[in-house]
């Protein structure tokens, strides 16, 4: 009896324990359904988010790609650029050689160029300087010969005698009488042959020997004529100069006398005697013209006196 008390008791503790771990066994599987479920959850929201995250991480590659693509390109343009710009450089650096090179030439040239002016104009300084200096002594000679062809006017208006063919009174009026009826000869020239030959070729020919001296020898030079009653003058050149003198007194006595001539006209005008003749310089044949030009405007004979002109240019 007691025994099957105490299997009672056994099997009732048995089951009680028996119970207790099933319902123990329960309550843990219900815990581990609760922690699987939501350890499924977990899962299924780590899938979910391992899912999410895959997308990412494809679009994140594709998105990197595309950027790495992009870097590519643009690491590409970057190097072209890079070139370009090297390549840019070296030619803004050759252009600024070739400017340099261009300035420092112009510069080279400015500085010839400086120097060629300096020494054009320092040239032309001289030029001018000798042309004033030149000027200056033409000046001073043509003051000195100014003095001296006053003081030779007065010499002369002091030695009429010397200067002008002397012919004595009772010539010069039988001269006058001749010369009064020439107009009724057909050939006058014939009668002024003979008042020359008469009366004034031997007062000429005193006159060259006052003038021009004894000896026979050719005077070259310049020579001027003065009419006394009016002071006009012709200044003349002549390699021979007393048959000059004599050809000029002729043709003032109407002697082949050359037309619209201002000097024969005033002779046979005012009378050949006067009119006074004078050496003003001997000279080379070279240095005729030179020296007439000269004489003239020393005397400005070809605006106040009987010159034509100013004389012939070299």
């Amino acid at each position: 009896m007691i025994i099957n008390i105490i299997l009672i008791i056994i099997i009732t503790i048995l089951l009680f324990i028996l119970l207790f771990k099933e319902h123990k066994y329960i309550q843990i599987d219900k815990e581990t359904i609760e922690k699987n479920k939501k350890i499924q959850e977990e899962s299924e929201k780590r899938q979910l988010f391992l899912k999410t995250m895959e997308e990412k991480q494809a679009l994140a590659d594709s998105t990197l790609g595309e950027t790495q693509k992009r870097i590519n390109e643009a690491t590409k343009i970057i190097g072209n650029m890079n070139a370009a710009a090297h390549e840019a450089f070296d030619q803004y650096c050759e252009s600024l050689d070739q400017e340099y090179q261009n300035a420092e030439q112009e510069h080279d040239d400015a500085i010839d160029a400086l120097r060629h002016s300096y020494d054009t104009l320092q040239d032309i300084l001289m030029l001018k300087i000798k042309k004033t200096q030149e000027e200056l002594d033409k000046i001073s000679s043509t003051r000195a010969a100014a003095l001296e062809a006053q003081l030779k006017e007065q010499e002369i208006k002091d030695k009429l005698s010397f200067y002008c063919p002397q012919v004595p009174e009772e010539d010069l009026k039988d001269a006058h009488t001749l010369r009064d009826i020439e107009y009724k000869l057909n050939n006058p020239r014939i009668l002024r042959m003979l008042i020359w030959q008469s009366y004034y070729q031997k007062p000429m020919n005193q006159i060259c020997a006052n003038v021009l001296g004894a000896a026979t020898a050719e005077k070259c030079g310049i020579y001027k004529i003065t009419n006394q009653k009016t002071d006009l003058v012709y200044i003349g050149q002549a390699v021979d100069m007393a048959t000059r003198w004599k050809n000029h007194a002729k043709a003032g006595l109407g002697i082949d006398t050359p037309a619209n001539n201002k000097l024969y006209k005033a002779m046979i005008q005012d009378g050949l005697e006067n009119f006074s003749f004078e050496l003003l310089e001997e000279c080379s044949r070279e240095q005729l013209n030179e020296k007439e030009k000269f004489y003239i405007g020393l005397y400005q004979s070809d605006k106040y006196g009987y010159n034509s002109n100013q004389g012939i240019s070299k």
